[in-house]
């Protein structure tokens, strides 16, 4: 998703205020800031090459899933928390 903290966190928000779950929003907000295509190709590729970028990308995909389903866990854990 291109854009800034600008606009990824008020559409998390957005999303929350809808009815999304907190891992759902937790999973987006982490997969926008570990797989940003945007400055993986402006900025990593240039400097540190394609084989880096590829490598910290394929490492980066299960962790926004891993970050959704811990979030989606203590929120249900947590007394009071959001559901």
């Amino acid at each position: 998703m291109p854009g800034g903290p600008f606009t990824i966190y008020p559409l998390a928000g957005a999303l929350l205020a809808v009815g999304a779950g907190v891992g759902p929003a937790v999973a987006f907000v982490t997969s926008w800031t570990l797989i940003g295509l945007n400055r993986a190709i402006i900025w990593e590729a240039p400097f540190l090459g394609v084989d880096f970028v590829t490598t910290r990308m394929l490492v980066s995909l299960p962790l926004p899933i891993v970050a959704g389903l811990l979030a989606h866990w203590l929120a249900r854990v947590i007394p009071g928390g959001p559901r």
